[in-house]
């Protein structure tokens, strides 16, 4: 059975990663909630005129990929959908600054006992089905024995 995802509190996201700059965006999470961020477009300002590629990185849990390169009077800017839980950075290699924006939601934190409770209730229907017959089973018996005047 999946659990249910409830958004606990949505709102707006936005980063401005200037020219040849590294920005870490870390996240927040107690025991109440976890963040995720929604990054869903990039962009380079529409007066942007300083020529060349405008490339940026994307760098979380040790890895590095690029998300888009941009280039002023031909690409201003890319749609993305990304979801990011852990703490990461934004690299621009570009002449001029890059403007990514999105939306980040609060959910609540799983409780660990829960997660383990519904990973045994699956893998108990995995293994056997559903369990709960047994009793229905045993009291048809009983009443079998007892109209066969036998015990």
């Amino acid at each position: 059975m999946a659990s249910s995802f409830l958004v606990k509190d949505l709102s707006f996201w936005s980063a401005t990663v200037p020219s040849k700059t590294r920005v870490i965006q870390p996240m927040e999470e107690t025991k109440e909630c976890v963040t995720y961020i929604h990054i869903t477009n990039i962009a380079l300002d529409g007066s942007s005129t300083i020529a060349g590629p405008h490339t940026c990185f994307l760098e979380a849990q040790g890895k590095k990929i690029v998300l888009a390169t941009l280039s002023p009077g031909i690409v201003y800017q890319h749609h993305l959908d990304l979801v990011l839980d852990s703490d990461f950075s934004l690299y621009n290699s570009g002449p001029s600054p890059l403007y990514l924006s999105g939306y980040y939601t609060l959910s609540p934190a799983e409780d660990e006992e829960a997660v383990e409770g519904s990973e045994d209730d699956e893998e108990g229907e995995d293994e056997g089905g559903d369990t709960s017959n047994d009793e229905d089973e045993e009291e048809d018996e009983d009443e079998d024995e007892d109209e066969d005047g036998s015990e």
